[in-house]
């Protein structure tokens, strides 16, 4: 069973961050030695767990006073549990952050088609592509930009 909790160790965030199943497709260049999570009012972290054990991380942030950004990173092993994962975090978002914000984004690499997959699955819409914006091993890739409004994620939850 996937369950959320959220934290302000930044340690652990780091942590988890900086595991191989993570940090290549978090860091987009910045090495591992200079990382420090953002631990500012604008930003919430979410640890995944599978069980009683660690299975990624999550950060949320402020976009707008009606969207947030969600950014979840799994470990390989648990990658199969993303829909469950993100299903969790729907219920989080219903329960805890207030009616006014009523959009979550993400932008996806266009490197991680799987991923753009499990978010359409899971109720995200395409709603753009920011070019040319991620970089992973010298090499430049698009962003897919997917939404999904609270309305929708209530419909997704009932």
């Amino acid at each position: 069973m996937i369950t959320l909790t959220a934290t302000d160790d930044m340690g652990l965030v780091k942590e988890i961050a900086g595991h191989q199943d993570i940090w290549d497709r978090f860091s987009d260049g910045v090495k591992r030695e200079d990382y420090e999570p953002d631990n500012s009012g604008r930003t919430q972290w979410l640890v995944i767990h599978s069980g009683d054990e660690v299975a990624g991380v999550i950060m949320v942030f402020c976009e707008t006073t009606c969207a947030i950004g969600f950014h979840p990173y799994m470990y390989k092993k648990y990658r199969c549990y993303a829909r469950e994962m993100i299903k969790a975090f729907f219920n989080w978002f219903i329960e805890v952050i207030p009616e006014s914000v009523c959009k979550i984004n993400v932008e996806i690499p266009d490197c991680y088609m799987s991923t753009v997959n499990v978010a359409k699955k899971t109720g995200f819409k395409h709603e753009g592509v920011n070019r040319d914006s991620y970089r992973r091993n010298g090499k430049v890739y698009n962003q897919i930009m997917s939404g999904i409004t609270r309305k929708e994620v209530e419909q997704c939850l009932a």
